[in-house]
Parts: structure tokens; sequence; C-alpha cells
């Protein structure tokens, strides 16, 4: 399987997948939800088919915790894997934090962001690439 290339044009997020995310997020509203999104990539573009929500340790936590091994892993399952991280932004801006920007150095991934407002999730999708942050435009598929 190649790698995930340098340059990706958009990520196609299936309206299906974007619901369960914007359902859990609004039963913890408060907590920054996050996980992986399991896909794969041709011609430049991400798409997505799974999600994989990280596991909240305790009641009191804020966020969730995500299974790093998951992302180095080299064998895919079939021809999905671990593509992209979604992590939300519950009382903040789309923007990445300090920290979001370090994991996405380590991870080599992209990384997409979100929150909730009045009901509706709203993301932006970023990758590092050659030490900038780049947005990666995200189209919901129906």
């Amino acid at each position: 399987m190649k790698e995930i290339p340098k340059i990706i044009n958009k990520i196609i997020f299936p309206q299906d997948k974007r619901l369960t995310i914007c359902n859990v997020a609004l039963k913890y509203p408060s907590l920054e939800v996050s996980g992986f999104l399991i896909g794969q990539y041709l011609d430049e573009t991400i798409w997505i088919n799974q999600v994989l929500f990280g596991k909240r340790k305790g009641w009191r936590e804020r966020s969730f915790s995500l299974e790093a091994n998951l992302l180095f892993e080299k064998k895919p399952t079939g021809i999905s894997r671990v593509i992209s991280v979604f992590h939300a932004h519950p009382k903040g801006c789309l923007l990445p934090s300090f920290w979001d920007i370090k994991s996405m150095i380590i991870t080599q991934i992209p990384w997409l962001i979100f929150k909730i407002n009045g009901g509706k999730m709203i993301s932006r999708g970023y990758i590092y690439d050659d030490g900038l942050i780049k947005k990666i435009p995200i189209r919901i598929h129906r």
C-alpha cells in the first residue's frame, strides 16, 4: 500500500459517518471527542469509510484517548487504513492548537477538527507539509 500522498486536494466524508460523529459530540457536548477515520486515498483524495472513536477513560475525563499503535500499523485491514484523525474543539475555534500541530507533525496524516454549532457539525481538514499547516477542503458525500 502506498503512503499517504503529500498533496491532498480534498476529503470525501460520507454523510452517515459525519452524523455518527455529530451524534456522539452532541451526547458529550463539553468533551473533546476524537478518534480515527478509516479509509483509503485515490488520486490525492481521501475517502472515509469508517469511524473509530477513541476511548473515554472515565466520566470525569475531558477528552477521549486514542490507541496510537493503530496509526503506525503498516499492514492495513483489507485496503482501508487509518487515514486521518478527527478531534473536537467544543468551545474553541477550528484552528489547530499547539498540541494538534505537534501531533500532526508526529503522525504525518491529516487531522479533521470540528465543533458543533446549533446542532450542526462544522469541520476543517488540515495536514502538515514542509513546515506549513495546510487546509484541506472537505466534501460531504450523500
